[in-house]
């Protein structure tokens, strides 16, 4: 929030871009996919693991943004449908979400949203769609 009350003070100047958040998500993964990743043996298995266990968990909450429809699968997530998502994140102590759903099968509660409505829904109470 800071930093964009700086640009805006600032005149946006140059160097400095705006994204909505599946935007800037998206270009974060993209950067991230040029970096060097380790090579061992165990790493590759883990990323292959991970990218299965998205998509299983996906694939049964669905591959579309329930408020807005947004279908990007870069920038979806699952959402706490009763808002209950940080007291719940801080529950795990870091431990994934996605796996935690497989292992209870698929609980309800639970929604596929991009990340913009979700970071909306967390910090106005609801998504914009919503209004």
């Amino acid at each position: 929030d800071h930093l964009y009350r700086w640009i805006i003070k600032n005149h946006f100047p140059k160097g400095f871009q705006v994204f909505c958040y599946n935007c800037n998500w998206i270009k974060w993964l993209n950067h991230l996919e040029k970096q060097p990743k380790s090579m061992t043996h165990e790493a590759i298995r883990g990323r292959k693991r991970n990218k299965m266990v998205r998509q299983i968990v996906f694939d049964h909450y669905g591959w579309i943004c329930r408020c807005c429809g947004y279908r990007d699968k870069r920038a979806l997530t699952i959402d706490h449908i009763d808002g209950s998502g940080a007291k719940h994140r801080r529950k795990l102590k870091g431990r994934d979400i996605y796996r935690w759903l497989i292992k209870r099968g698929f609980p309800k509660g639970f929604e596929t949203l991009c990340r913009n409505c979700n970071e909306s829904k967390g910090r106005l109470g609801n998504c914009p769609h919503k209004n």
